[in-house]
């Protein structure tokens, strides 16, 4: 939809979002370009960097941002070793 390519879209996003509010956005994007201009877009807004995570598999990114700082991922390492000795695949998670 265009409205997903409109800064004012994003714009009510983050000014919608609580105190503790993360905005969660699964894209697909076509070109690299796409995800660099919503990343830039967000940091703009917000004044902090967005976490971006890759789907393994996929092509999905999942864009996390935040009026706020948002943690490192290295804070999750600890589920990532407990997924992994307990074979747990966490890209179940995309499925619930």
């Amino acid at each position: 939809p265009s409205f997903l390519s409109d800064p004012l879209f994003y714009e009510h996003c983050m000014s919608a979002l609580s105190e503790n509010g993360i905005l969660t956005i699964n894209l697909l994007p076509a070109l690299n370009v796409q995800l660099h201009w919503l990343t830039g877009l967000l940091h703009k807004l917000t004044g902090q960097a967005c976490t971006v995570i890759g789907i393994p598999g996929y092509q999905n990114r999942i864009v996390f941002a935040a009026n706020r700082p948002l943690p490192d991922l290295h804070e999750f390492e600890p589920l990532l070793q407990f997924a992994h000795q307990h074979d747990v695949d966490l890209n179940q998670l995309i499925l619930l």
